[in-house]
């Protein structure tokens, strides 16, 4: 009997980290689904140097905006002190991107886009009085997400649908899921159901097979 209680008790904590996993699974998508819209999002500013730090800062607007849709994430960036600064750039995963500039009031705005919020970002100046580009990290603190304004966006369905049907031979229509959230959250509990059985009928097993040796 005390091997069985054992093997129980393994099957219960086995059974524990399938569904605590499953559940950890979940978060994160729950987390990769923000909803379109615009944002204001507080930054910090990376260099290798504790001076390029300071500096960075100093140039650098404290807070953002982000403006997200499904294809694309479009930052609105602020620097100040620019009277003493020219040829503002902006890098993507380290690479040069187009900007759109704006000046006023002792500030200078850049719009650039990017396809992700896990891109990094680095913005690029030329400083006149040190003769040569400064170069710093931008990184959008996205726990202090505020939201400005809701997009609205078209479903993608009917685009999906046209798709389908011209990939689909003798005009066989494959069904079609309405709801991304819905498919994701009955795989996660398809996960969870099978390992949840699996493990019983492990369990199941050892038992019989302990008795049969009895």
């Amino acid at each position: 009997m005390k091997i069985i209680n054992k093997i129980k008790i393994l099957i219960m904590i086995m059974l524990s980290i399938v569904v605590m996993g499953n559940i950890n699974i979940y978060t994160v998508f729950a987390e990769e689904k923000i909803a379109s819209g615009i944002y204001e999002v507080s930054n910090e500013v990376y260099h290798d140097t504790e001076i390029g730090m300071s500096m960075a800062r100093s140039y650098l607007k404290d807070t953002m905006t982000m403006k997200i849709t499904k294809n694309e994430v479009l930052y609105t960036i602020g620097f100040t002190g620019t009277d003493y600064m020219e040829n503002y750039r902006v890098k993507v995963n380290d690479v040069e991107v187009p900007v759109e500039r704006v000046d006023g009031d002792g500030i200078v705005t850049l719009k650039v886009s990017a396809t992700s919020l896990s891109d990094e970002l680095k913005a690029c100046i030329y400083v006149g009085p040190m003769g040569r580009d400064v170069e710093f990290g931008i990184i959008p603190k996205l726990e202090t997400m505020s939201l400005i304004e809701s997009i609205e966006e078209e479903s993608t369905e009917e685009t999906t649908e046209n798709s389908a049907i011209e990939e689909i031979q003798d005009n066989e229509i494959m069904p079609i899921s309405e709801n991304n959230n819905t498919e994701e959250n009955s795989s996660i509990s398809k996960v969870i159901l099978f390992g949840g059985v699996a493990i019983l009928v492990i369990g199941i097993v050892c038992t019989i097979m302990l008795k049969r040796k009895k």
